[in-house]
């Protein structure tokens, strides 16, 4: 397989279960302003983040830690570009980061090909359906559709959790009824940080998944041999 697909995945939720060793800024939201949604790492402690604009203190509305308990949306892509080691790949990666999750965290899966669908609910162990999956016969990827979806069931989630997506695919989206800017828009929506992995197929095209994961302040990373 390609170690860089597991890599990915397990540096995401590493990412996700850990602060970092210094204060890094992953993404500003200015979408709603004058609310503003900003995505940070921070050293690891007990206290809650505060906020200075222009050297005066800022009322934090809301914040949420994604070293606690998070509910995770899983989106692999099944369309007819990921046949053989593409899907394999992504597979595997997929099930590197369950493994990896913490105890209080949960996993929904979602696969997408020419519609996407909620294959496994929230849950610590959806491995059987990972590993189930197989490719699409019906021509069609419906990236943007299950970004959407993924959106709606976080949004039935607890506010006090993080709130994650992460997509598998190749990037290249031709069947769905949403675009990429209402797909950010939706998960923006719901204070949900999105990850993507590119994995490389036919279709491999990886600037919207950059752009997914720059517009919600989580990152992109390219599966290697």
């Amino acid at each position: 397989m390609r170690r860089g697909a597991v890599t990915a995945l397990v540096v995401f939720a590493a990412w996700a279960s850990a602060a970092s060793a210094a204060v890094d800024i992953k993404g500003v939201d200015t979408s709603g302003y004058p609310e503003m949604r900003v995505t940070v790492t921070a050293p690891p402690g007990s206290v809650e983040p505060t906020l200075d604009e222009n050297g005066r203190p800022v009322t934090v509305d809301q914040a949420v830690s994604l070293a606690g308990a998070k509910s995770i949306v899983l989106a692999v892509d099944r369309s007819h570009s990921m046949a053989g080691r593409s899907l394999r790949d992504a597979t595997a990666a997929a099930l590197a980061l369950v493994h990896s999750i913490g105890r209080t965290d949960s996993v929904e899966v979602i696969a997408f090909g020419h519609r996407a669908q909620v294959v496994s609910t929230f849950s610590q162990s959806p491995d059987a359906t990972l590993r189930d999956l197989t490719v699409d016969r019906t021509s069609g990827t419906a990236l943007w559709d299950a970004v959407t979806l993924a959106s709606t069931g976080l949004s039935t989630r607890p506010a006090t959790q993080g709130r994650v997506i992460v997509v598998v695919t190749d990037g290249q989206d031709v069947s769905s009824t949403a675009t990429r800017a209402t797909a950010i828009r939706s998960a923006v929506a719901v204070h949900a940080t999105v990850y993507t992995v590119g994995i490389a197929s036919p279709d491999f095209t990886p600037s919207p998944l950059e752009a997914l994961a720059e517009s919600t302040g989580g990152s992109y990373q390219e599966a290697t041999s």
